[in-house]
């Protein structure tokens, strides 16, 4: 474990005595080193930002996976608003896979715990590599162009976006399905066969002039817009204020379309 070591702890260890000695900021700046690092080397097997798993440990928030139990029906019927980015996967994508065969390595590394099956590990992954190919112009960030609602900044005359490796915008595509944009569909889908009321769902499409085009509208991008914050820094108020509505309404009336 990398993130024991920075701070001079057991890499291994069910103790947490060690960690619960070493002071906050020390922490802090470990977190955000081995995060960062994910897009500076490769770290096959391995992903930021992943769930905890408590089930494992006491069961005190979950009883089991999160999957198994939205799989199961095991989730409140209450009315819902969540979305997405449209580059969800550009903060979390690797940058250094320089061509289709450590994309591949990568995909297959970090998407299957369990490789015994080669034929169905096979197909999975040749299924992928079909649906996120190497056509720098089919990746992420993705082209952004105005609408009635946003601003869009995306410079599409420039496809690439530095760092120019097509490998990186076709990792960012499949890491913002993979980890974001399909497990949304899938949860409100199962709302909706639950017969859940009251599904709001939204894809946040605003990219800030302020922020580096390789990012486009990247994960969490909405939230400025959502507290109203970083006017001066690119910040597109119209589309401030019609989020800060949306929210609004939802927290009152369960429904985010303002009278």
């Amino acid at each position: 474990m990398r993130y024991p070591r920075k701070v001079g702890c057991p890499a291994r260890t069910s103790n947490l005595s060690c960690l619960k000695s070493v002071r906050a900021s020390r922490l802090s700046a470990a977190a955000y080193d081995v995060t960062r690092s994910f897009s500076r080397t490769q770290q096959l097997g391995l992903l930021p930002f992943m769930p905890v798993q408590d089930f494992q440990a006491d069961g005190f928030w979950f009883s089991a996976p999160a999957r198994t139990l939205v799989n199961n029906g095991q989730f409140a019927t209450v009315p819902v608003i969540a979305g997405y980015t449209l580059d969800e996967g550009t903060g979390g994508a690797p940058k250094n896979l320089q061509n289709g065969q450590q994309f591949a390595d990568w995909v297959r590394r970090v998407t299957f715990a369990d490789t015994s099956n080669a034929r169905l590990t096979d197909r999975v992954l040749s299924n992928i590599l079909r649906l996120f190919p190497k056509d720098v112009n089919q990746g992420s960030p993705f082209p952004n162009r105005p609408t009635g609602a946003s601003a869009g900044t995306t410079d599409t005359a420039d496809p690439y976006f530095s760092p120019a490796w097509n490998q990186f915008k076709r990792a960012a595509s499949f890491y913002a399905a993979w980890r974001y944009t399909a497990p949304h569909h899938r949860f409100l889908r199962q709302r909706h066969a639950a017969r859940s009321s009251g599904i709001w769902s939204y894809v946040f499409a605003q990219h800030d002039r302020h922020v580096q085009a390789w990012r486009g509208v990247t994960h969490s991008a909405e939230l400025p817009y959502v507290f109203g914050i970083g006017a001066g820094s690119g910040l597109y108020p119209p589309l401030s204020k019609t989020i800060q509505r949306a929210w609004i309404s939802f927290v009152n009336f369960h429904d985010p379309r303002p009278d």
